[in-house]
């Protein structure tokens, strides 16, 4: 039935009002009843037995199910022989039909009396697409360990071997009892699924679903809940390294499964840790990292906690306590809470009961390093990465993913510190070793090509970066959904990428698309969303609209000091961005107090020692022959900073250059000022010609350059060697 038909029908069998509310409600109604005319005579007889309104049902439905599907009004319009009393036949509910069938399918089932336990568990995965591959998975992963199979499976094989005809025979018996559907692997090249064949994939009615399971008492609930964890456990297990098995609407058929699943845990095996540890922990700790993985970090940590306290409960699980902990600082890394990871990361290395275990000292460096790089501790972060990597020469191969993983870090970490060269270098062997071992479309290694673009970007090499970003952006948009993180941060640094190729609305565009979807997805303070808040109030304001880029500046710098800390190396670059933006106004005084406030809560920063010249306690004690002398200092530090780290005609270092000649000019330091204005203009003049060349490349011709904004200078119209913008000095220094 359509839902138009539906809903008129529930409408006059419950004799409710045709107003836009009742219609709306009625809408939900018939699409959870999943527009069965049964369903909804039976359920308007309850709506009208009760005296309830749409709304009201709603609320009855979630907490009543099986009271709401057994329910019969004294007159029924359905009735149907049962061949026990031709006289006076019984009335029929939406339970009672599918009783019959279900009864039919046992005593007909090509399988025997394994057909009920195969139906039943059914009811415990989402209702569409249910894999035979699931279960195929489930069969041959027990095999390996010595244990039987299930009884209900062995009709499924030929005592050693999963048997896909059997199956097939079994689901198409059911299916002719109007119990499920069956699909086949689509041949039709405009199938939506074609991209995920599956041989003979079922669906239920969301209805036969909850009846499956209301059908057997609450304790066999329990027991096919935790046999339906299991079975996903090694249906995940069976996607391979990465999930290379699975094309991306796998992944998400899967994870629609584990939700279903997982729900049904939390209702009828909470005390899961009392009597199924063993089996349970094992399956919940692969499905906490396949929610990771998928960007699902609030609910992968739920799990873990979960099985962190089911850890502290049974006893000699301390090791398997600090194993849980150990993964819940990778989702905590995920996450952008570092000094969470610190603090456990640091606790476990000193009373770790894994001493001897080299793989989980490693793991626990690697985690606390690549804490100390997020938060700009960097000298800290190569220490420890250079020590991993001793270590794990002693017991890996010189190209094990984990090694390759580790020298990821480092690279990125020497990109931070300046040292590009020596970043690129790493970078390419690490996608040379994906590219031997056939690898190159892995996630770690889209993620080190991303990085690689990065890097030629801090240089201003826009067009080395700009292919590498195309082809890691379409590798992972095929592998991942469009709101997974991952998949959000690759466009967010495309839209940078865009921005400082000048191609302003492409990247305006790609810049809301991810703010809007990561604030959604991971919410408005997570680092991830301010970050392209960040890079989209640059972007306003480099284009002319500063209200605009002010009110996005001041909402990242809000977020950052709560979630990052007023030290983190980020909160300061948001300073700076603020801060020059307010110069620029003439708004002397809120730059200043911004600054003071910032100041002062360096720590770590490179801005430590001029703080110990100056009180900052207090704008009033500040002991300088110039009022905005902190204003001086923040700017002067940045200037080093990007001198070290960025190339000449990097659009970056060039702003912070004119930040603060406006600065020196203020203060009447006129010939610093013209001196950093020259560099600028220098640096400016640089750009353009990158520009120029990655821009012809893209558009094809000098004339329709002209779109881009950019205006050919002499310089560009010269036959020049290609240059990247730096001094041979500034590449024999970083070398070396």
């Amino acid at each position: 039935m359509n839902e138009v038909d539906a809903v008129e029908l529930l409408l006059e069998r419950t004799g409710h009002a045709r107003t836009i509310s009742n219609l709306e409600q009625a809408k939900a109604v018939v699409k959870m009843l999943g527009y069965l005319p049964l369903a909804i005579d039976q359920s308007a007889a309850y709506i009208r037995s009760r005296k309830i309104n749409l709304e009201q049902f709603l609320d009855h439905y979630k907490t009543r199910k099986e009271t709401l599907l057994k329910y019969l009004p004294s007159v029924w319009d359905y009735q149907r022989s049962s061949g026990e009393d031709e006289d006076e036949p019984p009335p029929l509910s939406v339970f009672t039909t599918w009783e019959m069938s279900f009864t039919q399918a046992e005593e007909h089932s090509p399988i025997g009396d394994n057909i009920g336990h195969f139906l039943t568990l059914l009811g415990f995965f989402s209702p569409l697409q249910i894999r035979m591959e699931m279960f195929q998975a489930y069969y041959e992963g027990i095999q390996p360990t010595g244990a039987n199979a299930s009884s209900w499976l062995e009709p499924f094989s030929d005592g050693s071997t999963w048997d896909e005809y059997e199956y097939q025979d079994a689901v198409v018996f059911v299916s002719e009892l109007s119990l499920v559907t069956h699909s086949e692997t689509s041949t039709d090249p405009d199938d939506q699924l074609q991209d995920a064949p599956g041989f003979c994939t079922i669906a239920l009615h969301p209805l036969v679903r909850d009846w499956m399971q209301l059908r057997v008492p609450t304790s066999e609930r329990r027991k096919y809940t935790i046999e339906a964890t299991i079975i996903l456990e090694h249906y995940i297990i069976s996607a391979g390294d990465d999930y290379r098995n699975w094309p991306l609407k796998i992944r998400l058929q899967a994870l629609s499964h584990v939700d279903a699943t997982l729900e049904l845990q939390s209702k009828y095996a909470t005390d899961w840790a009392n009597t199924d540890y063993n089996e349970l922990r094992k399956a919940l700790c692969v499905i906490c990292s396949f929610y990771a993985d998928n960007g699902r970090y609030e609910e992968a940590e739920r799990i873990c906690k979960e099985i962190l306290h089911a850890d502290t409960k049974g006893p000699d699980t301390k090791a398997q306590a600090e194993s849980t902990e150990l993964q819940l600082t990778d989702i905590f890394l995920l996450q952008r809470r570092y000094d969470e990871v610190e603090e456990i990361i640091v606790r476990l290395l000193k009373s770790s009961e894994n001493k001897g275990d080299k793989k989980t000292k490693v793991h626990m460096e690697k985690n606390l390093a690549k804490a100390f790089s997020k938060q700009g501790r960097y000298d800290e972060a190569a220490a420890l990465y250079h020590d991993v990597l001793e270590q794990q020469a002693s017991f890996l191969l010189v190209n094990d993913l984990d090694v390759l993983h580790t020298k990821e870090n480092l690279a990125y970490v020497y990109r931070n510190q300046g040292l590009h060269l020596k970043a690129i270098d790493l970078y390419e062997a690490i996608l040379e070793a994906y590219r031997v071992a056939g690898l190159e479309n892995h996630l770690d290694s889209l993620n080190s090509m991303v990085n690689l673009a990065s890097t030629y970007r801090a240089q201003a090499q826009y067009g080395l970066a700009t292919p590498l970003y195309e082809k890691a952006s379409k590798e992972i948009s095929a592998k991942l959904h469009a709101d997974h993180p991952t998949a959000l941060s690759t466009k967010s640094f495309m839209a940078i990428n865009l921005r400082e190729l000048q191609r302003h609305e492409e990247a305006e565009h790609a810049f809301r698309d991810v703010v809007e979807r990561s604030a959604r997805v991971l919410g408005l303070l997570h680092p991830d969303t301010l970050k392209a808040t960040m890079n989209f109030a640059i972007l306003c304001d480099r284009t002319g609209k500063p209200f605009e880029a002010e009110e996005l500046y001041r909402t990242t710098l809000i977020g950052r000091e709560q979630k990052l800390g007023t030290d983190n190396p980020y909160t300061l670059r948001t300073v700076e961005r603020l801060v020059s933006l307010l110069w620029s106004q003439n708004r002397l005084d809120e730059a200043l107090e911004i600054t003071a406030k910032a100041l002062k809560t360096q720590q770590r920063g490179s801005l430590e020692e001029e703080m110990k010249s100056l009180n900052l306690d207090s704008l009033d004690k500040v002991d300088t022959s110039w009022k905005y002398r902190p204003v001086e200092i923040l700017f002067e530090s940045a200037v080093a900073r990007d001198n070290s780290k960025l190339a000449a005609a990097h659009r970056d270092r060039i702003e912070t250059q004119k930040s603060l000649a406006r600065v020196y000019e203020s203060h009447g330091k006129l010939e610093e000022a013209q001196e950093l204005q020259r560099l600028a203009e220098a640096g400016e003049e640089m750009l353009r010609l990158q520009l120029w060349q990655t821009g012809s490349q893209w558009r094809g011709s000098r004339e329709t350059l002209v779109e881009t904004g950019v205006e050919p200078s002499p310089l560009m119209l010269e036959s020049l060697p290609e240059t990247t913008g730096r001094t041979s000095s500034e590449v024999t220094s970083e070398r070396g």
